[in-house]
Formats: structure tokens, sequence, C-alpha cells
């Protein structure tokens, strides 16, 4: 038993929701790659970007008033090491011990410092320490986990390993909720004309090489958890870092599942706005050096404009662009593919466009059994979820089962499917 969900094209004025800024007519393509070390080399990007029809800062500086970054900024508690190895926690380490006050300050510095005062348009908080669904503190991150049920146990020595676990994720998720709330208020005060948000987020974990986009269930129950921070944002910022092992199709799909789930939780927030959702598209395959095809960057650009929520960001790391022969390299790829695939996209918005399934269609939204896909906590760490796995041919009955449960739930939510219905019919 399936469910099919046709995505048609979106023509201008079909649109029935309220956007947080103007973007039914406009996509905008955004260049966050320091290119500015190239100019040492004689080599410079902004008149490429620029013929290609990509907004990038002036003088290809990484920040200015069209976008900033910002790394891990102020003072986020954490477990560092330093250059030597030498592990040292920074402002208590866990959010739970950490000084709220202290992190407020030096925010604010860095922003002063290194934010322009002109910035209009786009700002992102980029901090990966540690997630604030104590869950998926996976891998180097499960050291959060440790150290919270550590406090625990200190505390209170005669309670059990599970309500010593419980209480340290109650704990964890609120003093996490306090750091980054406030975090992305205090960007907003301070830098007002610029559409504020955490990068990567909402998470989706739907990395798989099976023709299903969809995020896990479970994903998306905790994307609800904290709806909070999405309320605080006034921009999302997915990641759409693409893999090697996937083809065209399931790379399309891969996209298509991370948006639908920035659209689920983007219509969730509450107020008469809707928050942008422009999604980070590095230009390599995250788990090789190769460029993306031709095919794969235009079909993350072009699928991200057909939903018409905001734009695309075209990112690179100083690793990219740190000798004269990278910086050539880059420029190649950017006169040769991105840029031609950039202009196409941008010229598509100008087309009408007769509506026809142009996306997919979506056997939703089902995952076999995975790491993500029960609520057990585990101190190990667990797998970091980026493919779902497959299940066993033994799981095929009780799969079918789930997905028939998925599905009357689904079709109960018509509030849901009613917004999303009438955006994109």
């Amino acid at each position: 038993m399936a469910l099919c969900v046709y995505h048609h094209r979106i023509t201008s004025g079909s649109i029935l929701r309220d956007f947080a800024y103007p973007t039914l007519e406009e996509f905008k393509i955004y260049w966050n790659v320091p290119t500015f070390l190239c100019h040492k080399y004689g080599i410079n990007f902004k008149p490429h970007t620029e013929k290609y029809g990509i907004t990038s800062n002036p003088k290809d500086s990484f920040r200015g008033k069209e976008i900033n970054i910002l790394y891990d900024p102020g003072m986020f508690p954490a477990v560092m090491k330093n250059a030597k190895g030498v592990v040292a926690e920074r402002n208590g380490g866990i959010p739970q011990l950490g000084n709220i006050t202290l992190h407020l300050e030096a925010f604010k510095n860095v922003v002063e410092q290194i934010v322009s005062p002109d910035l209009h348009g786009i700002g992102i908080i980029d901090f990966e320490t540690w997630r604030p669904v104590f869950r998926q503190n996976w891998r180097d991150q499960v050291v959060y986990k440790n150290l919270s049920k550590d406090l625990e146990r200190q505390y209170h020595p005669q309670w059990s390993e599970k309500k010593i676990r419980e209480k340290a994720k109650i704990h964890f998720e609120e003093a996490s909720k306090e750091f980054m709330e406030k975090t992305l208020e205090l960007a907003k005060i301070l830098r007002p004309k610029a559409i504020w948000g955490y990068y990567g987020f909402p998470y989706c974990y739907n990395y798989r090489t099976t023709d299903e986009p969809e995020c896990p269930e479970l994903a998306r129950r905790e994307n609800d958890k904290i709806l909070w921070l999405f309320n605080t944002s006034t921009a999302f910022y997915p990641s759409l870092y693409m893999s090697t092992k996937l083809n065209e199709f399931q790379q399309s799909q891969f996209v298509i599942g991370r948006l639908n789930e920035a659209w689920r939780m983007a219509i969730k927030v509450s107020g008469p706005k809707i928050p942008r959702v422009n999604p980070y598209i590095w230009f390599k395959y995250y788990d090789s050096e190769e460029f993306l095809s031709y095919a794969d960057i235009y079909s993350a650009l072009d699928v991200t404009r057909k939903y018409k929520m905001g734009g695309a960001i075209i990112w690179g790391s100083s690793n990219n662009v740190n000798s004269k022969e990278k910086c050539k390299t880059l420029l190649r790829y950017l006169d040769t593919v991105l840029g031609p695939a950039a202009r196409k996209t941008l010229q598509n918005q100008n087309n009408v466009e007769p509506p026809e399934p142009v996306l997919s269609f979506i056997n939703f939204p089902f995952l076999p059994r995975s790491s993500l896909d029960n609520d057990n906590d585990t101190d190990n760490g667990g797998t970091i979820p980026y493919d779902g796995g497959a299940a066993d041919d033994d799981d095929n009955d009780d799969n079918n089962k789930e997905k028939e449960r998925l599905i009357r739930n689904l079709t109960k939510n018509t509030n849901f499917w009613e917004k999303l219905l009438s955006a994109l019919l």
C-alpha cells in the first residue's frame, strides 16, 4: 500500500501562503565561498558570479551586506581539543553548566566586529558542536550525553541509570534551548534587517540509496519538539550536501525530502509570516574530492527554486581556495558547470510553467528500521544516520503494517495537507 503525493509546477500567483520576504517572483543564488583568498593570485571571482546572476558580497568578501556566516560564534559551552590534543571545557563544557551571560556578551562582540551593520540579506549561525536534541548527539558529540549523565550521578548517586538518563536528557535540552534561542534573538536585535537562522536545521537524516526521499518519522517528531527553534528563526538553512553513493534520481529525491521537511516546519511556525528557506549546497560531493556534476547541481538549484520558499546558497571552504591551482580549478568549474546551471535556474523563474508533475511522486513516508527509527538512547553514540539502512525480508509484513498506520495518521492531518496542496497545486 502506498500513498502518492504529486508535486506540481508552481506558477506565480498560485501561492496562498505569506512569506517573510518577497520570494514569489525572485529566487536568489548566493555565493558563500571565501574567494577573496584568490585575489593574491590575481584571480577575481566577482565578475564571473555577476555574469551568471549569482549574488555575492562586494569585492568577493566572505562577509558583507548580502550574506554572513558565523562559525561557532560567542562562548557556547563546548568540550574542545587544543592544537596539542589536550581536551578542555569551554564555558562549563555542557549547556547545563554554561554561563549564558558570558556567551551572549561574547556573541555580541563577534557580531559587532565582523558583521556589517548594513547586512540586509542572510545571516547564518553555524554551530555544530552539539545538537539541542539529546539523542542526536552521536560519535564525537556523545561526550555531551556522558557528561550530562555524570552530572546527574554527582547530584543523585542513588538514582537508577534509567532515571539518570531521563533527567540528563531533560536538563540538557532545557539548557541547550536557552543558549540557542537567546543567541538567535540577540542576532535579530543586533542586525534586524537580516534574516537569521542556524545552519543545518531542520535535520532530516535521509541519506540512503532508496527511492524514498522523506525524513524518518523519528526525525520529524524530534523537529516538532524543537519548534521553539523554528519559531525564533526568520530563515532556515538546511544542508543539501550530496553523496557519490546516490544516482541522479536519488539525488533529486534526497533534495525533495529535505525541502519537504523544511516546508513542513515552516508552516508550523507561529505568526503571520513563514520563514524563508535557503538551503546550503556544497559544490563538491561530501564523500569525495569530485565537483558536483552538471545534472546534480542543476537539479539541486532548480528543485529548490520550484518550492518558491527563498533561495539557495553555494558554499565552499577556505580549503577549496588555498592555492593558485585550486582557485583556477574552481573558476573553471564556475564557468563551465556551476555558472551555466545557476543561470539556467534563474532564467527558469521567468518562464510560464504549466501545472504538471515535475518533481516526483513519492512513496510517502516510510523508512525501514534503523538506528533512527527507535526511541532508545544509546550510550555508545549510535550510528550517524547518513543512510537509513535496509530491512530484512522477514520485516516486510511489519513494514507494510507500519506503512499503513503512517498513511492513516497522515490522512487524518488535513490541516497540514490543505496548506501543502494550496501552495503546490
